[in-house]
């Protein structure tokens, strides 16, 4: 199920400010999810050992439980109702990254890359539920900034999508964040990320394979071959520009460019589910694998991929917010109770 974001636009003489409200439409699966933890077990190859690894796992599994049981103590209050925290609760960032070529880093701590697609995924041992939080990369945030070496020289506040660009392109990059990301949900712990190179769209749709979407915004200036409102079967070259462009197409804003990333999801999960190859999991890893960046072990992603599967999920959740143009680029500014509610959503209970 997807939280969408309506638009209404309401132009001054220097900015344009535009209130996003959600709106809910049913789907059978998260399929924008799946594709990424299906990236994962490619990266992991372990569709073969699935159980293997969530049997040997267990013991670990209990002991992080310590660490719950004393944040199922923390509670948190919004309009008037009071909320306890989880407890068998681990979550994981999800990063789309605007870099083209291998994932083979940066030198100078300054260009890694945008994080242009950002979700969060809790999986609710307790409830057996599972969830996603879809964060717009335009959101304002506090961010640290790097310095040649690696360190925090300061915190500023800008697109969280920025967070990823500073530092080496790999490792710190993510990590840098995951601290932007943990700090806008009140420090809510991220248990692991995973991040993927936007050059490697391409070669998700080669790898598929006949990946379709329908075309439901104007490419007349940037790819006359996506013709509005055609269903067509996307080329690689295709693939790259429907998903990763927004200048000159549409009202070039980001959450056009996240409706299109869905559509393409869903003509990819399609094509994919129905993949009969023994082989195909592993040869896909071969080729994506350069593209990557994670530190999610392989035990971990059966273990994510068997609840997936097995445990309910819950509506896709959104940040309402108003979203200007200020010196040439977008900024989103989040709604404060709007994020309050998304982060009981999606790491409390109600209590009692």
């Amino acid at each position: 199920m997807f939280i969408e974001l309506k638009r209404t636009v309401i132009d001054t003489s220097w900015t344009k400010i535009m209130n996003y409200k959600r709106r809910i439409r049913k789907k059978d699966k998260s399929k924008m999810i799946i594709i990424f933890l299906l990236v994962i077990a490619l990266a992991a190859g372990v569709f073969a050992v699935m159980s293997y690894f969530e049997h040997s796992s267990n013991k670990q599994q209990s002991s992080s439980y310590i660490e719950e049981d004393i944040l199922s103590t923390k509670e948190k209050t919004v309009d008037g109702i009071t909320y306890q925290h989880k407890r068998k609760l681990h979550s994981y960032l999800f990063i789309g990254v605007d870099m083209r070529g291998e994932a083979v880093g940066v030198e100078n701590y300054i260009q890694g890359g945008q994080g242009d697609v950002q979700m969060v995924l809790t999986i609710d041992d307790t409830n057996r539920t599972w969830q996603i939080l879809q964060i717009n990369r335009d959101a304002m945030v506090n961010v640290n900034v790097l310095g040649v070496t690696g360190d925090v020289v300061s915190n500023e506040f800008q697109q969280i999508c920025l967070a990823h660009s500073y530092g080496n392109g790999k490792e710190s990059s993510c990590e840098n964040n995951v601290s932007a990301v943990s700090e806008m949900l009140e420090d809510e712990k991220i248990d692991g990320y995973f991040a993927l190179n936007m050059d490697a769209i391409g070669l998700l749709n080669e790898i598929a394979g006949d990946v379709t979407v329908t075309v439901t915004s104007d490419f007349s200036k940037v790819d006359p071959t996506l013709v509005e409102g055609s269903t067509i079967t996307l080329t690689d070259e295709q693939a790259t520009t429907f998903i990763h462009d927004r200048k000159d197409v549409d009202d070039e804003t980001n959450l056009s460019r996240m409706a299109r990333q869905r559509e393409f999801m869903n003509g990819f999960f399609t094509t994919v589910k129905n993949k009969k190859d023994a082989n195909f999991a592993k040869d896909a890893y071969n080729r994506l694998s350069n593209y990557t960046v994670t530190d999610i072990k392989e035990g971990t992603v059966s273990k994510i991929l068997n609840k997936i599967q097995n445990y309910t999920e819950k509506d896709i959740v959104t940040i309402d917010g108003n979203l200007t143009v200020e010196d040439n680029h977008w900024c989103y500014y989040q709604d404060e109770n709007s994020l309050a509610h998304a982060i009981v959503e999606m790491f409390y209970d109600k209590k009692g």
